[in-house]
């Protein structure tokens, strides 16, 4: 079985997302870590993150027009906050 990946998420009133990035392209991607240690030393010490299979996370992001799964980033640029509509 493979090893679970540290997947960024989001805190916010009591429930956790999937923290969704930009890569170079502008392409919305889900960055995942093949280990705790990697995540913190790309996003820091505080970033919340769930263990995850990786065949998990793909059905969870297979609807969330998410273009890519980027493992093990050097990394990350958050997407730009878009207005509310």
């Amino acid at each position: 079985m493979a090893h679970p990946l540290a997947v960024p998420v989001r805190e916010k009133a009591g429930s956790i997302s999937l923290q969704v990035f930009s890569t170079p392209a502008g392409e919305r991607a889900v960055a995942a870590f093949s280990t705790e240690e990697r995540l913190r030393r790309v996003l820091g010490p505080r970033q919340g993150y769930v263990l995850l299979a990786e065949p998990v996370l793909r059905r969870l992001t297979e609807d969330a027009d998410v273009a890519r799964l980027v493992v093990d980033p050097t990394g990350c640029a958050p997407l730009p906050r878009r207005p509310w509509r």
